[in-house]
Order: C-alpha cells, then structure tokens, then sequence
C-alpha cells in the first residue's frame, strides 16, 4: 500500500521545521513524501533536499505561487498513492500524531470520504488544554486541513473528474467535491498536529495579490465579509456544512446511494 504525504510549500523555514519533526519522531517510515516547491529560489531547494532529501520521494518545482487547489490537485494527480494526506508546509508533527486509525476506517469503509485530523495552532499547555482529544470519529460534510486531510485513491479519483480551479477556500472545495461524488467526510479527535495556520507568506499573502475563484454557488453558500482584500472575490467568510444548498445535498445522498 502506497501513503503519499503531500505538501505545497512556499516557505522554507516552514518547511524545514516540518520535516526535521518528521526526522526527530522517527515516524512515517513507509511514506512517500511529496511537495510542491513554489518560489523557491534554487539554492533553497537545495538546503531542502540536504537536510531531508532522504526522506523526500519526489517533488514538483515552480518558480510561480500556485492557488493551494491547483496545487494539491497536480500533487495527487502526478503522484499516485492509495492513500493520500494533505498537510499545508506550517504544520509540526507531534508524538500525538495518529494517522493509521483515519487509514484503517478508510480501507475498511468504501464510503468513507476526507477525513480532518485535529490541531492545535500552537503547542502550548494552554493551547492543549482546550484541545478535545478523542479517538472518536465525528461525521462533519465540510472539513478543513486541519492536523491532515486524509483520503483513498478512490476519492482522488472522482476528484480530478471536476474542474480543477483556483478557489477560495483549497479544503472546503475538497471536501465539497468528495461530498458532492457521494462520500462521507469525518473529523477524527485522536491525532492532533501543531499547524501555525494564518502565518506570514501564507495564504493572506497570495489573497492580498490573486483573484480566487468563489466556491460554485449552486453548491455552497458563500457570506460576503468586509472588504480587506482588493479582489472582491476575496472578501468572503470560510463556508461550513451548514451553508451546503439543496442541490448539494440531493448530490450527495443520490451519489452515496451508488457508491
């Protein structure tokens, strides 16, 4: 069985403090590990592979930033796996990490879709502390990143059946499309990862310089929000399961009854 790790990056400290977590847990031994260098100069890349080229499978190289989407979407297409977890390059793995359990209910439940591991943004007793750590499975149609966003090969597959844009929000349109193809999507409390969400060179970056696609209408409902971002397709609220329409929903239950 072939686990692909896959990560989008566009900041090498980042990145750095990813893998050396990696490394210095020992973990993942039977990974593949993935990643979508963007606008790294070459020496950075470099730096990249001589510290933990050997725990790097295989990467693709861009000297443009890439919409998160798109990005995931190249990674899952050109490297093939039976399982799939995306990470975004700010996370930390933690001794708290558990992956296997997601991977044992997906191999064992051909409807099962994406499923979010927990995070917390910073690993502080605090932090921990308000953090629910279960090893429970919670249904939820919309799931974000979060500590990984693990999914089957079969769900990668009805994925890139659809179009392929630079959208808004890269997760929620992956766990609407799962959820629109007719799979089930979970969040799992029994893992949790550190993940510096919202950090400098992220994602406010590239809103602040690229117009995103809005999320389709006829499938989710998106809440304008104050204008922060010059491209107004930008100034909209993260939609949740609760903003599915209709038509999404009819979707889902006629697509999961075929499955």
């Amino acid at each position: 069985m072939v686990k692909a790790l896959c990560i989008p990056s566009v900041r090498p400290d980042s990145l750095r403090k990813f893998l050396r977590s990696i490394v210095q847990l020992n973990i993942l031994q039977d990974w593949q590990i993935y990643i979508y260098f963007q606008c790294y100069t070459e020496e950075e890349r470099m730096d990249i592979y001589n510290l933990y080229g050997h725990i790097i499978s295989g990467d693709i190289v861009s000297s443009n930033r890439v919409a998160p989407y798109i990005a995931r979407c190249n990674l899952m297409d050109v490297f093939e796996a039976d399982i799939y977890c995306m990470n975004d390059d700010d996370a930390i793995f933690m001794n708290l990490v558990d992956y296997q359990t997601p991977i044992y209910k997906i191999l064992n439940d051909p409807k099962c879709g994406m499923i979010s591991t927990n995070w917390v943004r910073v690993n502080t007793p605090k932090m921990m502390a308000r953090k629910r750590y279960e090893k429970e499975f919670k249904t939820q149609n919309i799931v974000n990143t979060g500590g990984g966003l693990l999914f089957s090969k079969r769900v990668r597959d009805a994925i890139l059946k659809l179009p392929i844009k630079a959208y808004l929000y890269d997760d929620i349109m992956l766990s609407l499309n799962a959820y629109i193809s007719g799979f089930k999507n979970y969040r799992y409390l029994g893992s949790i990862i550190e993940h510096n969400a919202v950090m400098n060179g992220g994602i406010k970056t590239l809103y602040k310089r690229q117009k995103m696609e809005l999320l389709p209408a006829q499938l989710i409902n998106m809440k304008k929000t104050t204008d922060i971002y010059p491209h107004a397709n930008n100034n909209y609220h993260m939609p949740t399961s609760s903003d599915l329409t209709e038509v999404a929903k009819n979707l889902h239950k006629t697509n999961y009854e075929n499955l």
